[in-house]
């Protein structure tokens, strides 16, 4: 038995229409997210204050928000990004940055918002 309930006359765009106007969305609203990582001791962290995730906190992630690309480190800090949407080819990269120590490395990310807990509402990228 399924929960999913179906309108016959629903008027709701295909769904190829709905995924090219979020990732438009997406694209055409630039924002800051904190980064959210896990720390040397094995706890979920985020933002610059390295604020810890509060245990009881459900997240969710956003399906349209996945990419692949090139970070360069540098002594503790991002020297250059490149990314591009998963859907999309690989970026193309050339020379890394000045000082970056392991010239490019391949990441993957996506983002997350918080949907219960204390950090409810909060926008993370990972």
């Amino acid at each position: 038995m399924s929960n999913l309930v179906k309108f016959a006359s629903a008027g709701l765009p295909a769904v190829t229409t709905l995924a090219d106007s979020l990732r438009k969305l997406e694209s055409a609203t630039p924002s800051v997210q904190a980064i959210l990582k896990m720390d040397k001791t094995g706890h979920w962290v985020f933002g610059a204050d390295q604020t810890e995730v509060d245990d009881d906190s459900r997240w969710a992630v956003n399906p349209f928000s996945f990419v692949h690309g090139f970070i360069a480190w540098g002594k503790g800090e991002a020297l250059g990004e490149v990314m591009a949407p998963l859907t999309d080819p690989l970026p193309q990269v050339g020379p890394a940055p000045d000082g970056a120590e392991r010239g490019w490395e391949m990441q993957f990310g996506f983002s997350l918002k918080c949907i219960s807990g204390e950090d409810a509402g909060l926008e993370v990228r990972y």
